[in-house]
């Protein structure tokens, strides 16, 4: 499922794992055992998936990391996108001042700007009516154990 939004295989296989892990999500070595790759492909998976904004990281008590899917997640990765393609607008209208309105080059970048400042507030937007959904779900569903996905 993840990888056919665009995740690489082994982050994709991470992801799905942390999504039903039970609610103190899974250290490295778990995950690197529960998906049979090495603690390396490991490691990649996770920084990609931090960067990203899909998964946290927790310091347990033992100075283990522990990698977990939040409530907040779907929230905290599309307020990111939202603020990445807000940023391609700030970008297309410094390029606008720089080109001028009166040439094809900066029309394109206005059209461009408006587009992506139309397509970030919208996905703020949607962002808090879902982390709001999720939170009300969240009231309502119990903490299971999860399980491992292979």
């Amino acid at each position: 499922m993840f990888a056919a939004a665009g995740l690489p295989r082994t982050a994709s296989r991470v992801l799905a794992n942390l999504y039903t892990a039970g609610a103190g999500g899974l250290t490295a070595a778990e995950l690197a055992r529960d998906l049979s790759v090495s603690p390396a492909s490991i490691s990649k998976a996770v920084t990609l998936l931090e960067r990203q904004s899909q998964i946290r990281r927790e310091r347990d008590g033992h100075r283990r990391d522990r990698y977990l899917v939040d409530d907040d997640v779907l929230y905290r990765s599309a307020t990111a996108s939202a603020r990445a393609t807000a940023h391609l607008g700030a970008l297309a209208r410094e390029g606008l001042d720089v080109l001028g309105a009166d040439t094809a080059a900066g029309a394109r970048l206005a059209a461009t700007a408006a587009g992506a400042e139309l397509v970030a507030d919208r996905i703020a937007r949607a962002a808090e009516e879902a982390r709001e959904l999720l939170r009300a779900a969240a009231v309502r569903t119990p903490t299971s154990p999860g399980r491992a996905i292979r």
